[in-house]
Formats: structure tokens, sequence, C-alpha cells
């Protein structure tokens, strides 16, 4: 038996997720945080790159214990400090934490668990000298700042800078 036309099943089309450089004269901060457990053990990663996808800087850092989205908010005010603190002036970040994003932008409040790190994110991205673009993208487009976190997760020290890609695992860049 045939189904009918409006039964048939409708094609599906695949889309690649990946890494995408940003625009030139501009820098991305792709930034992740992780819980094992919610609250859980929780760290933090981010990688700094040029639009030719070059390594700036990273780091891992692990939080403690906390939430996954505290864990996010403390990721993204790392990013943001190291960012600072390297004197860029063009920043494009990219998080998969939509509620993160969500909570800077403007589209949700914080609640009182997250208000102090949310505000200090804030000040520092709306401080003069700079310009920060805030965007959500896709886990899959974020692999090398969720493998930063994971290892922030299970670090001793409280936080790792890495002026090269460690080279001790390399995750598919």
């Amino acid at each position: 038996m045939v189904p009918a036309p409006n039964m048939m099943a409708k094609p599906i089309n695949e889309i690649l997720i990946k890494w995408e450089p940003p625009s030139e004269n501009w820098t991305k901060l792709n930034v992740d945080g992780a819980s094992k457990g919610n609250p859980g053990l929780a760290g933090g990663g981010g990688v700094l790159r040029n639009h030719r996808g070059d390594w700036i800087k990273g780091f891992a850092a692990n939080f403690g214990m906390c939430s996954s989205v505290k864990a996010e908010m403390l990721a993204l005010l790392q990013g943001l400090r190291l960012a600072r603190n390297l004197g860029i002036a063009r920043l494009e970040v990219h998080m998969d934490s939509k509620v993160v994003v969500d909570i800077m932008t403007g589209a949700t409040n914080s609640n009182q668990l997250y208000y102090f790190t949310a505000k200090k994110c804030k000040e520092l991205i709306y401080e003069s000298g700079w310009i920060i673009k805030l965007n959500h993208h896709y886990r899959e487009s974020n692999r090398v700042a969720d493998w930063l976190a994971n290892l922030g997760v299970s670090q001793s020290t409280p936080i790792n800078i890495f002026v090269e890609h460690p080279v001790f695992h390399k995750p598919e860049w």
C-alpha cells in the first residue's frame, strides 16, 4: 500500500554547525560553563581567537560547587576579564547558554542567585573603550570552550591560562 501524498515524510535538511571566525578586526570569545550536578562540581572555559582562527589565549577555571547557570556566568565573566586585560577593542562573544545571553541582554531578569555575577558581567560589557556582541550559539560550534570547561571542573588549580592550545589533548578545533 502506498501512503497518501499528505502522509509522506518530508525531507530533512541538515545544517552543518561549526565554529566560524569573527570578521576582520574582531576577536571571538567562546565561553562555556559546566556543572556535574545542579549544584555540583563546576568549572568554566573559554578561548579567544582572531579572524583567521588563530589562538590568542584560553582558560580553564575551577569554580568549586555551583549550578550550571552560575558556572556559565562565571565563565563569561572570566572571559570578559581576559579579553579586557588584553586590550581587545571589538569582541564577539559566543556561548551555548541561552539563559545567560537572555540575562545579559535584558530579555530576562536574573534572580538573586546570579545578581552580583550578572552585575559584574554587565559592567564589563557596557564599559567604554570596546564593543561587544553577545550571541547564543549551539554547543556544536563551542566545542573547544566546552572541553576547557570540563577540564576546569577536574583541575585542582583555580585557573589555568593557556597561551597556546593545550597539546596534551586537542579536541576537534
